[in-house]
């Protein structure tokens, strides 16, 4: 094993020339869901006359760019200036297959303009640019310049070559070592963009107390080729305190200072272009076969927690450039509780109407059905879309997991429960006149009782959890509801909230009660 040391240099980059590539290969990934990676990039480069040359990524991200090499070299400083390097290209056009093919036997079909078209062969020589002129070589030792523009087809000799060397204008960084000559193991490693990794989940619904969770990643490659490195991707939310801008060797301008000022929308604490943040959610909650428990198939790619990070190790991947790769992260057996919640908001709203409309006691509150999971897979569930399906594998809903811990729950919400009806009913109990005095004001104080009812249409028990929210104090909840009031006021008036877990067998019926008080100002 190499032993490496550190010397000099910070940069951040995106896409290497071949050039660069024969030197210095792709090791190790670390891709982010913000749409940058982190890059190791290690081989043996020659010294020339106390020179390395290695062109710069043009994407580097500001100071991530580093060198390091072996303890017997040392980089004393590094110039950066643009120079023109050979890029091998693939041939596209027919200017640039016959660049490509260069000192071969061939047969041009040309026009030139007429109906007719003729004939040419001979050896290709030099083609002059910028015209686009082809020199064709002919058996007696003379020589035809022909337009490209009029090759309308083309026969090589075999083999037929459809790449070429082009110049291409590039960043280069000159390194000056501190030995005349030599090969040492240089390590390369920054930051760079135009990769990324979208996460998916799937729920598989095994029986009432059960579920299979699997996640898979996309992986998003936009930047370079890469060939059997090592991949990681990471669940997380890192400080980048300068986002996505460049590092000043990335570039051929000069630097103000105003371009080194930490933008306004830094951060990217909301980590991924597909819009998923992570938030932690720790308290928040086809076929003809029916699968069996054990047919489902529990595996794990490994994977560790470094800091505030948790990254997944995927093992070695190659992936072309412009591509986009599906792995498989994990596969668990989770337990979870079938849930029913509902939501009955104030809608009354004593203290300012003073009256209780009636017509609400016929309206229905929406009661929507959900999955409430436990966390034990042993890593975080990172911000993501869920697909879930049942027994059967039909589907039933797609909704976005929450960030949650290890042993955390989340919920992930499935449908309204339509077959599962809410309706509640209030009215005044009591009235106590002038019950109240502030400075020269006085104030009624109002009692007022309401009613809940939950019916269940299903041939199944089910538990509802029912929340009602007050504006004024809660002051009695039957069946062991719990009271809240958070400290939150309305002039004399605090807001307060009551909660029930309410079991309901299949197609029964049952109310619950809560009394709260308003108080009303009735004048001096």
């Amino acid at each position: 094993m190499k032993q490496y040391f550190p010397t000099l240099l910070l940069i951040f980059a995106s896409a290497f020339s071949s050039f660069a590539q024969e030197q210095l290969k792709t090791t190790e990934l670390n891709i982010f869901k913000n749409g940058t990676y982190f890059v190791v990039k290690e081989g043996e480069v020659n010294i020339n006359d106390f020179v390395v040359q290695l062109p710069i990524p043009i994407n580097t991200l500001l100071g991530t760019y580093w060198l390091t090499t072996t303890k017997d070299f040392k980089i004393q400083k590094i110039d950066c200036y643009n120079d023109t390097i050979k890029k091998q290209s693939k041939a596209n056009t027919m200017i640039e297959l016959l660049q490509a093919n260069k000192g071969k036997k061939v047969k041009l079909i040309l026009s030139n303009g007429n109906s007719e078209a003729r004939n040419a062969t001979g050896v290709i020589g030099d083609i002059l640019m910028p015209n686009k002129i082809v020199k064709l070589k002919n058996s007696d030792g003379s020589s035809t310049f022909i337009p490209a523009s009029q090759v309308l087809e083309l026969y090589v000799e075999n083999p037929v070559v459809e790449t070429f060397t082009k110049d291409s204008l590039a960043l280069m960084a000159r390194l000056m070592m501190n030995k005349k000559t030599g090969k040492p193991a240089l390590k390369l490693t920054y930051m760079q963009t135009e990769m990324n990794w979208i996460p998916t989940y799937n729920i598989k619904i095994i029986n009432d107390k059960q579920l299979q969770i699997e996640l898979k990643a996309v992986i998003e490659n936009f930047s370079e080729t890469i060939d059997d490195a090592e991949v990681t991707v990471t669940v997380g939310n890192p400080n980048m305190k300068f986002g996505y801008q460049r590092d000043p060797i990335a570039s051929d301008k000069l630097t103000s200072n105003n371009e080194l000022e930490i933008p306004n929308v830094v951060t990217n604490y909301a980590f991924g272009k597909s819009g998923l943040a992570e938030s932690d959610n720790s308290n928040s909650m086809r076929g003809s076969f029916k699968p069996e428990y054990q047919e489902y198939q529990n595996y794990n790619t490994g994977g560790e927690k470094t800091n505030d990070l948790y990254m997944y190790k995927l093992g070695k991947l190659s992936m072309k450039k412009d591509s986009k790769t599906v792995v498989p992260i994990f596969s668990a057996t989770v337990n979870y509780d079938d849930i029913y919640e509902v939501q009955v908001p104030d809608d009354v709203y004593y203290r300012n109407s003073q009256i209780i409309n009636k017509s609400n006691d016929e309206k229905y509150y929406d009661v929507f059905h959900a999955l409430k999971l436990t966390n034990s897979t042993g890593q975080p569930l990172t911000t993501a879309p869920v697909f879930v399906q049942d027994e059967k594998l039909q589907p039933l809903a797609q909704d976005e997991l929450s960030y949650t811990p290890t042993n955390g729950k989340v919920k992930v919400q499935l449908s309204k429960a339509y077959d599962v009806l809410v309706t509640k009913e209030e009215e005044e109990k009591s009235k106590e006149e002038r019950a109240l005095k502030l400075g020269k004001s006085f104030y009624n104080r109002i009692v007022i009782k309401g009613k809940i009812k939950l019916e269940n249409n299903q041939n199944k028990s089910i538990t509802v959890n029912c929340s009602k929210s007050l504006a004024g104090k809660a002051i009695k909840a039957s069946d062991e509801g719990k009271i809240t009031i958070p400290g939150k006021y309305n002039a004399l008036n605090v807001n307060s909230d009551v909660e029930w877990n309410i079991k309901l067998n299949g197609g029964e019926s049952k109310t619950v009660e809560y009394e709260y008080e308003v108080f009303v100002y009735v004048g001096n």
